[in-house]
């Protein structure tokens, strides 16, 4: 039976080496010059609801853009403004809803099924 401070240390060490490994192999952070904004979306945009997530969390479109949400899930979902925006009403798996945005503006949004999907989209001129 091995005393255990000689087996803490050793964890201890393991640890320290994993941690390190992780670290090292993550990918490098660009340079804030290089960050870029998301691209402005005109015409149509689609959102795919996937995993119990819309994707992307953000969405910058011109006004005048149609926006489609796609139910990729295997239960309904909405596309909910907080502020009371716009509702896509209940969207089925498989199935698509469509808004048109024609004022400017910023719209955070949910599923009214699953509080914790949030997303965002910035309507400009």
């Amino acid at each position: 039976m091995r005393p255990r401070f000689l087996v803490i240390p050793g964890l201890a060490a393991a640890l320290v080496a994993v941690v390190a490994l992780l670290i090292r192999n993550q990918p490098p952070t660009p340079p804030a010059s290089r960050v870029t904004a998301p691209a402005v979306v005109s015409g149509h945009a689609t959102i795919p609801i996937s995993n119990y997530d819309f994707t992307p969390k953000a969405l910058t479109v011109n006004v005048g853009t149609r926006v489609t949400w796609t139910n990729h899930d295997a239960t309904a979902h909405t596309a909910t403004a907080d502020q009371g925006g716009f509702d896509t009403g209940t969207i089925q798996p498989n199935a698509s809803r469509t808004i048109d945005f024609t004022r400017p503006g910023t719209y955070t949004y949910h599923c009214a099924f699953h509080a914790f999907m949030t997303a965002t989209i910035t309507v400009k001129r």
